[in-house]
């Protein structure tokens, strides 16, 4: 679209979308997916990713790399509120680890004993939905 001869260039998306899933590993150690259980995103440029499980809409997690080992990661719930003296307070609990398992990222929650699965695949379908609703 031109708007006062300035062409505006279609918006991209501030996050790339991930699906996360059920899985389990087959007899020759390949992920074998099962069902989708919720979402991850990544801001552009950035390393870490933003879980959100669908039974648990209300509350986020997050999957960060350790700084010894690029290949293993920690889960992390971030507990936020305003103090007596009006300060934001902020505190990380750690609720899982998971490792890169080839085109996957396998965590585990502490609280869980079955694995999530975020595939390292962009989900397309999302991408291309953002962008039409952004373009009407």
């Amino acid at each position: 679209m031109m708007e006062n001869n300035i062409f505006e260039l279609p918006k991209k998306p501030k996050a790339d979308r991930y699906k996360v899933r059920l899985g389990q590993l087959d007899q020759f150690g390949y992920v074998v997916e099962k069902d989708q259980v919720g979402y991850a995103f990544q801001k552009i440029g950035s390393t870490a990713f933003r879980l959100k499980l669908w039974m648990f809409l209300n509350q986020q997690y997050f999957v960060i790399p350790t700084k010894e080992d690029q290949t293993k990661y920690n889960l992390y719930s971030l507990e936020e509120y305003i103090s007596e003296n009006k300060e934001l307070k902020s505190f990380w609990n750690k609720v899982g680890e998971a490792d890169l398992y080839g085109n996957y990222l396998r965590m585990k929650f502490n609280l869980f004993e079955q694995y999530l699965f975020l595939s390292l695949f962009e989900d397309k379908e999302a991408s291309m939905i953002a962008q039409a609703m952004d373009a009407a």
